[in-house]
């Protein structure tokens, strides 16, 4: 902990009344200090939901080998206290997240010859868009085998709050006393940028989820040489129906249901969420007729639509039509807006405001879909088509865009591959053994 100026012990002392009252000023500004918050009357504080005060002690840390068996055995305690929880229930985020936590699939071993170890201190941006990020986030970084600290979003959300107290609780159990310095959980206004710069100062990785905007201004904040970011921009996602296979589907209402999932779950804020819809096939206006039907008699049971977000997705599809030639606007409802474009480019995702607001096309071979798809389509989500053809296809078109390919219903299943990084490789070293 850094020392208290003098000048700062006398500022402090005139404003106590008595040595008690300047004693606990004394300790509330220490602690400041002890998380790099330079103290005025117009900043807002440091609050640490989960950690050491001292970030000092997170910095002393020393790595661990990545997928160690005590970071697995702290994630499946943690996912069995959020089950154990009756209000998790209410939230299937933070469910997906528990069960995710309990198993944690895609982990790989070490190449033969290596082994693989932190970097050191992680220091993680959470997004604000998806609630649940920054503990999957945070879940990458102790499996890498690093000490983590992590910015939450500065508004408050329950499921955040839920996940950081049974981390806490679990925390306080004796055989996970190791990891109490190793985590660190905290928020602060995005203005109090000093904090941002030092903390940035102190890691070995970097990790923005964050809009491009958001990237650039915490790039400003300098990193150590030997450091690097892992960064996640924006992005955008699409599905890939084929229209003939929809109409001879038996498992209509369990598709749409994922789909509503994909899409409406987070108001299409997820970068991972389709906001456009590509068909392939024969029949393709019958199967958009059923389709959409049958979304929006889901939607009318299940979803409401708030009247600015109404106006803001009419606002969108008009600026679409009158920029783009030969669209066509043809929604039945407005809990689903449709704009038909003849083709997808980076500039019809553009101020897509979300809430249930779609781009739509038709390609006669899909061959043609990934040579023209824009580099910024993260996620393409199908049904009725062979996973293997659209990985032939990916490969022989060379395509710029898409970095995971999923059924659709699976787009928020969160993978240790995200945005084409190997985040697990990413956040440690791997040392050559010979």
């Amino acid at each position: 902990m850094r020392a208290c100026s003098w000048e700062k012990m006398t500022a402090l002392a005139a404003g106590a009344g008595n040595i008690s009252e300047y004693l606990a000023v004394w300790k509330r500004q220490t602690r400041r200090d002890a998380v790099m918050l330079t103290a005025t009357p117009e900043q807002a504080d440091v609050q640490i939901l989960v950690g050491p005060a001292r970030l000092e002690s997170i910095k002393a840390v020393p790595p661990r080998p990545s997928v160690d068996p005590e970071v697995l055995a702290l994630l499946s305690r943690w996912a069995r206290q959020l089950l154990s929880e009756p209000e998790v229930m209410t939230y299937p985020d933070v469910m997906a997240f528990a069960s995710w936590c309990r198993t944690v699939p895609g982990l790989a071993a070490a190449p033969e010859g290596t082994c693989r170890m932190g970097r050191g201190l992680v220091f993680h941006i959470a997004p604000s868009n998806v609630p649940t990020m920054f503990a999957f986030s945070l879940v990458a970084g102790l499996l890498a085998g690093n000490a983590n600290v992590v910015r939450l979003p500065s508004g408050g959300d329950r499921r955040v709050d839920l996940l950081c107290e049974t981390l806490s609780q679990v925390l306080s159990e004796p055989e996970f006393e190791a990891f109490r310095d190793a985590i660190c959980l905290l928020r602060y206004a995005r203005e109090v940028s000093d904090v941002t710069s030092r903390l940035s100062r102190l890691c070995d990785v970097r990790v923005i989820w964050g809009g491009d905007t958001t990237i650039n201004a915490i790039r400003t904040h300098a990193i150590p040489a030997h450091a690097s970011d892992l960064v996640f921009a924006d992005r955008s996602s699409a599905a890939l129906i084929h229209a003939d296979a929809w109409l001879s589907a038996d498992s209509k209402d369990q598709t749409l249901r994922g789909f509503y999932n994909d899409t409406y779950l987070y108001d299409q804020n997820a970068c991972s969420a389709p906001r456009a819809v590509i068909w392939c096939g024969e029949a393709v206006e019958e199967a958009q007729a059923d389709f959409w039907s049958r979304l929006e008699n889901l939607l009318a049971e299940q979803f409401v639509l708030k009247p600015i977000a109404a106006v803001n997705k009419l606002e969108f599809a008009m600026q679409i039509a009158a920029t783009v030639p030969n669209t066509r606007m043809h929604s039945t409802s407005n809990l689903a807006v449709r704009t038909w474009v003849p083709e997808i480019s980076e500039h019809v995702f553009q101020g897509n405001p979300g809430h249930g607001c779609f781009v739509e096309t038709q390609v006669t071979e899909i061959d043609q879909l990934f040579a023209s798809l824009p580099r910024r389509i993260q996620t393409l989500s199908y049904f009725g088509l062979d996973p293997q053809q659209i990985r032939q296809c990916l490969i022989k078109a060379r395509a710029r865009g898409v970095d995971r390919v999923v059924p659709i219903g699976k787009t928020l299943d969160f993978s240790l591959i995200w945005d084409g990084h190997d985040i697990i490789g990413t956040l440690s070293r791997t040392i050559r053994i010979d």
